[in-house]
């Protein structure tokens, strides 16, 4: 296919005029999104010891090990968090989750994500969903709804977009701090709805039940 089929024009002619910097980005963008998530991690880490709780802090470790953080009760039998508060997208994507998290890749979205393993418990994912659908949007739990989550999938998320002003300005002041101002107003969310939440997975846990270990 013709190249102009793939791209538009004004972004072939922004490569063109401007090749060297076309090279370097890939490792800028890099070396920016490590700052920005170990600032990030070093943030939730905190926010984690201040209410008691223990978590992963690598975002950059892939699904399996991706930073979350939740109180020693809601951890599995065998001392592995699965129930939690996550860093995720909303849906997959092949951008940089730092394009996302700037809100540059329209349709997807990077946040918190309240989780709850439902594979260990009675019953199908269809079940699960219905019984978390009932209690995000009945009158007991308004307090989360309210607060900016929503019901994806099988979890509730909290959106955070981190503000691309806030990011260039720590350039200057050589720290990544700066943007953690979304973050920090999301952290507050959880400390603010976790009662709420905790009660939602207690509901949903004694009604399903628990399988057999």
């Amino acid at each position: 296919l013709p190249i102009l089929m793939i791209y538009n024009e004004k972004l072939c002619k922004l490569v063109i005029n401007d090749m060297s910097i076309v090279e370097a980005a890939p490792k800028i963008a890099e070396e920016i999104e490590i700052g920005v998530f170990n600032s990030i991690n070093k943030r939730c880490k905190e926010f984690s010891k201040e209410q008691g709780w223990e978590g992963v802090f690598d975002i950059f470790t892939g699904d399996e090990n991706k930073t979350r953080f939740s109180p020693e009760k809601w951890k599995a039998n065998d001392g592995e968090i699965t129930d939690g508060y996550y860093i995720a997208l909303a849906e997959e994507c092949d951008e940089r989750w730092l394009t996302v998290f700037l809100n540059q890749r329209p349709g997807s979205l990077l946040g918190f994500q309240f989780y709850i393993h439902h594979y260990s418990l009675q019953g199908r994912k269809n079940d699960f969903i219905k019984l978390l659908d009932e209690c995000f949007y009945g009158e007991n739990y308004t307090a989360v709804k309210d607060s900016g989550f929503r019901r994806v999938d099988d979890y509730l998320f909290f959106p955070v977009l981190l503000n691309k002003d806030d990011l260039i300005r720590g350039l200057s002041e050589d720290s990544f701090d700066s943007v953690l101002g979304p973050i920090n107003a999301g952290l507050k969310v959880i400390r603010d709805t976790h009662k709420h939440l905790h009660a939602i997975r207690e509901e949903i846990i004694g009604r399903l039940g628990e399988k057999d270990k």
